[in-house]
């Protein structure tokens, strides 16, 4: 029995190296799709140049719809970029957080607070630090595609979006807005769960001098006055900032005839537009970030700017003709 055991244990050893070993050839050299990457805005900030993002904002499919990044960049010069992805749950956030931590350094993080009512499964931690460790499992199915390139451990990320992971939607779906944050004085529990994760992004903020930020963007289908107290109580205990847009959705302008895509669920392009001119005001009061405007590291910004603005003319124009 004792020489069966320690077989076991010998072949466990050599199993989990060769899978060490495995992983560092499997795990993809770029963040492109070609690479063998889900492209996405989590994956595309990796290409950005080191240490030229100061805000980062993290969410489910809330925040990706929300805050326009080139339209902060155009006025203030700030350098945003949105981590966000539908059904994001915190577990997401926080490696997410680490990935990006390896480029940048930013001075703050927004988490929209939607993602903070996503249910955790218990197998959801366990599931990525297994992932982190052993990232052959989940890049197992590369090995139909793998290069010469592949055997070097370096990586090289070349993948940008001149959107920086906001999703441009013009649709418009009107919502009804009454009543959906009438006043109360009942608290809708946040899961004993994601208070822990929150704690913990809110410790690494502190360690790494980084502002944590909390916010909700204006959704009749997603928040309500229940939520509000929950959050403002849970942001009160931990001292972090928050912003509740949906309070001040009036003084912002949204016009929920207008500025919704899907009925008051997500708002549309025109109501980004609405928040992200309220939000830059926002930070422009808090200082919070400096201007890059000008400075000649920075110039990518100014070519994405570009090719922002030409994609909304061009998308603009097509619907205009499409209407007629």
């Amino acid at each position: 029995m004792k020489k069966f055991i320690l077989k076991c244990f010998i072949f466990s050893i050599i199993l989990l190296i060769t899978m060490i070993i495995l992983s560092r050839i499997f795990i993809p050299k770029d963040n492109t799709k070609e690479a063998g990457v889900k492209v996405s805005a989590i994956t595309d900030i990796l290409g950005e140049k080191d240490n030229t993002i100061d805000l980062i904002v993290f969410g489910d499919s809330e925040s990706i719809t929300s805050i326009v990044p080139m339209e902060l960049w155009d006025k203030y010069g700030y350098t945003t970029y949105i981590c966000g992805k539908p059904g994001q749950v915190l577990p997401d956030t926080l490696k997410v957080m680490f990935d990006t931590s390896k480029k940048q350094k930013p001075k703050a993080i927004i988490l929209e607070t939607n993602l903070i009512y996503n249910d955790v499964s218990i197998t959801v931690p366990v599931g990525r630090v297994i992932q982190e460790i052993l990232p052959i499992t989940q890049y197992h199915d590369r090995w139909k595609n793998l290069t010469f390139k592949d055997f070097n451990p370096e990586i090289e990320y070349t993948r940008t979006d001149h959107m920086k992971g906001f999703h441009y939607r013009t649709t418009v779906v009107p919502a009804d807005s009454n009543g959906y944050m009438s006043y109360t004085e009942d608290i809708q529990e946040i899961s004993t769960v994601n208070k822990i994760y929150m704690k913990i992004i809110n410790e690494y903020c502190k360690r790494n001098d980084i502002k944590m930020i909390l916010m909700s963007v204006p959704s009749t289908v997603n928040w309500n006055y229940a939520k509000h107290n929950a959050v403002v109580k849970f942001a009160n205990e931990e001292q972090i900032e928050y912003i509740d847009l949906n309070i001040v959705a009036d003084e912002i302008g949204i016009d929920w005839n207008n500025d919704t895509l899907d009925g008051g669920d997500h708002m549309n392009y025109f109501g980004s537009l609405k928040l992200t001119e309220y939000f830059g005001k926002y930070l422009e009061g808090k200082k919070l970030l400096e201007s890059h405007k000008d400075d000649e590291y920075y110039n990518k910004w100014n070519d994405d700017l570009e090719k922002y603005q030409k994609e909304v003319d061009k998308k603009s124009k097509h619907k205009k003709i499409n209407e007629v």
